[in-house]
């Protein structure tokens, strides 16, 4: 399916993998039992309850929070240079790490876990998920 970037987005219970190209609005992902590839986000989006694998790809994002939880797959968290973004982990009964030069996560709590990107901002908020979360360089 294709859609313009301008649009918001709600998809449930999909039992296969998620293409998802770069969205202006708002994405709402829940209750899939595939692999999820977002490419890019510009504003709020939440992704719940997932079975597979998260992958967020974010070169930029202007505003808003992403938030992940419930999932039962790694998350990983590709982002860009010069983004500026705070991680927050918490309730993970994974592993966190960052391939990220000078970005470390700091444990905050038995399960909970935070790292901040650049000069901090925008969150992306990682909660009650059972795989590892990793974040990354962005890759095209």
């Amino acid at each position: 399916m294709s859609l313009p970037r301008h649009v918001d987005v709600s998809v449930r219970g999909v039992s296969g993998p998620i293409q998802i190209e770069e969205i202006e609005d708002t994405l709402r992902i829940s209750g899939n039992s595939g692999d999820i590839n977002v490419e890019q986000l510009r504003s709020g989006s939440r992704i719940t309850g997932n079975s597979g694998t998260t992958t967020i790809n974010l070169r930029r994002f202007d505003a808003g929070e992403v938030e992940v939880s419930g999932n039962s797959g790694a998350v990983y968290l590709y982002v860009g240079d010069e983004l500026n973004v705070d991680v927050k982990v918490s309730g993970l009964s994974g592993s966190v790490s960052s391939e990220l030069p000078n970005v470390k996560f700091t444990k905050t709590g038995a399960a909970d876990y935070f790292a901040r990107i650049g000069s901090g901002g925008a969150t992306i908020t990682v909660h009650g998920s059972s795989g590892s979360v990793l974040l990354g360089r962005y890759r095209e």
